[in-house]
């Protein structure tokens, strides 16, 4: 598992572009990106969780990553179909242009991990 900053994506759907307030008909901002690379299961392990418990420790990482260097978003490159599948599952958008290249803003991310603590409190 890698993960990397990265510049943001111009081809969002519109909903989830970040413009210049002082512009909000302008053009989409480039915003800081955490780019994740390299996350991959062994196919003997799928359906295992470890898929799973991957995506929860490198999002935390990212958090943290984040406030560092002000990452607005997550983004990956599914590098097939079922890839695409799991960080759909996980609430990434894919691009407009490339359905391999999937984001979710960090905001999203850490709401889920808010949420994620307090249900696991509570059990």
């Amino acid at each position: 598992m890698t993960t990397t900053w990265s510049s943001a994506i111009r081809d969002l759907p519109p909903s989830r572009q970040c413009r210049d307030p002082k512009d909000p008909n302008g053009s989409p901002n480039r915003s800081p990106c955490l780019l994740i690379g390299q996350l991959a299961v062994d196919h003997r392990q799928v359906g295992r969780g470890v898929g799973t418990a991957l995506a929860k420790y490198v999002f935390r990482r990212c958090v943290a990553g984040a406030d560092l260097v002000g990452g607005r978003a997550i983004v990956v490159r599914a590098v097939d179909e079922e890839a695409e599948r799991f960080w759909q599952s996980w609430g990434f958008i894919p691009s407009l242009d490339n359905q391999s290249l999937l984001l979710r803003p960090m905001t999203d991310i850490r709401a889920w991990m808010v949420s994620y603590s307090t249900d696991r409190a509570s059990v």
